[in-house]
């Protein structure tokens, strides 16, 4: 007759790695969400700053969400039968997914160092050559997309604080800004846009308050660099408020994987107890 400890060790594990399996099951399901959130929505900068280590980190922390889905499965399912060689195989997973948060997370912070004025040189450049341009090709298509939610998401214009004369230097600009500086000098009315209506201060209804005047205010921003307050136009910069956005959706990441890799280890070592447990009492049944 095996020793009432061992089978209360037993059962005390198992339980808890079934437990530790079902949270694992609800966090890979968050993780998908937030994965799949960071991919859809929170992915415009990417063509804005020519780097791919955000959207990279968020696949990474969408396949580990995947996987970890998945397997927590195999968890539950092992404890339950008492199956060592699957909890063998399920703490093996959590490591490999364990890795996986970390490359994450490692991908997270080397993007965030990443952000300072060579961004801001090539956030500069796609405004000025790419921007709303040769929509047939499909890079200038993405660039002006990201651009336009940036701005719209973002709230802000250009790439710095009241630097909408930067599209003046547009070939955007020059192909449907106005013609002649010179021209209406202290009017909007029947002018070209200085800044696409990305730029425009929207309502609680997600519509442009004024876009006229927004986009052609000729005595004040964006018309001139001083003036009158335009009250439909975003005067902050895009460079910073996407710093801040980039380093609160970092953050995000860097401590997701942080929590999960804590998690994770915490799943490794039930496991290893559970399988030491089961070791034993297939130890005892053989003598």
């Amino acid at each position: 007759m095996l020793p009432s400890k061992t089978n209360e060790r037993i059962s005390f594990y198992k339980y808890l790695l079934f437990i530790f399996s079902s949270l694992a099951w609800c966090m890979g399901a968050t993780l998908i969400g937030v994965g799949l959130w960071l991919i859809i929505d929170r992915n415009y900068l990417t063509h804005i700053i020519g780097s791919s280590l955000f959207e990279v980190a968020a696949y990474i922390l969408l396949v580990t969400g995947c996987i970890t889905f998945i397997i927590s499965l195999l968890g539950c399912t092992g404890s339950m039968m008492e199956n060592k060689c699957l909890i063998f195989s399920y703490s093996i997973c959590l490591i490999v997914i364990a890795v996986g948060f970390f490359l994450g997370g490692l991908l997270a912070g080397v993007f965030r160092t990443q952000i300072g004025n060579k961004v801001k040189s090539i956030m500069e450049d796609t405004l000025r050559d790419q921007y709303g341009v040769d929509l047939h090709e499909e890079f200038n298509r993405d660039v002006t997309r990201a651009w336009d939610k940036a701005q719209e998401k973002l709230r802000c214009c250009s790439v710095n604080s009241k630097s909408w004369f930067i599209y003046r230097e547009s070939k955007w600009f020059k192909d449907f800004g106005k013609k002649s500086i010179a021209e209406k000098e202290f009017s909007h009315e029947g002018q070209n846009p200085y800044v696409p209506s990305s730029c425009c201060v929207r309502d609680e209804y997600y519509r442009a308050v004024n876009e006229r005047v927004c986009m052609t205010w000729n005595i004040g921003p964006p018309g001139q660099h001083e003036g009158a307050l335009n009250r439909a136009l975003y005067y902050d910069g895009c460079y910073d408020k996407g710093k801040e956005f980039i380093q609160e959706h970092t953050s995000i990441m860097i401590g997701l994987g942080i929590t999960f890799c804590i998690l994770i280890a915490t799943g490794v070592l039930l496991s290893c107890c559970l399988i030491r447990n089961l070791r034993r009492k297939q130890e005892m049944v053989k003598h």
